[in-house]
């Protein structure tokens, strides 16, 4: 198939999606054989000013963060700073067990933790969103160390023997990368990885944006469309802001196993 049939079959699928939900806006991002054969933008970033989405349009990426975090975790093991084998609790301030046994940094990169999901973002996304009565105001390491200090009681499997999402992993992993870089997890991403693929789009929330393409995230809510902001809280396991044509050296860089413009990321 051409690329020229490829991207009129895209286009055709996005703008049926967006009719039939409402979707306000979507940027994408055609690879073909390691190239950027199309980019382009469809809809409006922000609907009320009539500004329109583009690859430089910048959205909410969620949990595609938590690769971001697993990428930092296995640059600093090739490092020599830690291993995926490493008992979580050595960098961490308080005993994570499971079923009397130590959870792993490779169990949380896996979420096979056993610790089933706790549901800590979800609590927070939806009070900040009024969608529940409930408020869980978990903003910062030391909040969720206070939610997980009796977690041995919730879990259900031992660790590396069954599969549970978890948000609250991907917390304590931010937080490893810290301890072991000497720095913030925001910091060493920047450095790390961001810099290094020319992602210069690319944020976190809660970082001033003026003067950037930043797309509205809206909620729908009765048939009707309504404007937020993005959830601030704790970054690692979904905090990252960014545009499709940065996403796309990203890409490029696993596409290549690990290398970029010739400069190894990760082995």
């Amino acid at each position: 198939m051409e690329v020229r049939e490829v991207v009129a079959r895209l286009e055709e699928f996005i703008l049926e999606k967006a009719f039939k939900t409402g979707l306000p806006s979507i940027a994408v991002s055609l690879i073909i054989d390691g190239e950027v054969v199309y980019e382009r933008g469809f809809g409006y970033r922000d609907v009320e000013n009539g500004l329109l989405a583009t690859p430089h349009t910048v959205y909410g990426i969620g949990s595609v963060t938590k690769s971001f975090t697993a990428l930092a975790i296995m640059q600093l093991y090739e490092k020599g700073l830690l291993s995926p084998d490493d008992p979580a609790e050595k960098y961490l301030p308080f005993e994570l067990k499971v079923k009397g046994e130590p959870v792993k940094i490779h169990h949380l990169l896996t979420h096979s933790s056993g610790i089933p999901a706790l549901a800590y973002a979800e609590a927070l996304i939806r009070g900040l969103i009024n969608e529940t009565d409930y408020w869980l105001p978990i903003v910062g390491y030391e909040d969720l160390f206070a939610f997980l200090r009796n977690v041995s009681n919730w879990a259900v499997a031992k660790p590396g023997e069954r599969f549970f999402y978890l948000n609250e992993g991907y917390v304590l992993l931010g937080y490893i990368v810290e301890k072991v870089s000497g720095v913030e997890y925001e910091e060493y991403l920047k450095k790390n990885i961001f810099e290094r693929l020319e992602m210069k789009d690319t944020f976190f929330i809660g970082e001033c944006l003026e003067g950037k393409e930043i797309a509205v995230p809206y909620i729908v809510h009765e048939g009707e469309r309504i404007r937020k902001s993005y959830p601030q809280g704790i970054t690692a396991d979904g905090g990252i802001l960014g545009c499709v044509r940065d996403l796309s050296n990203y890409l490029l860089m696993y596409m290549n196993e690990g290398v970029f413009k010739g400069n190894e990321i990760v082995s």
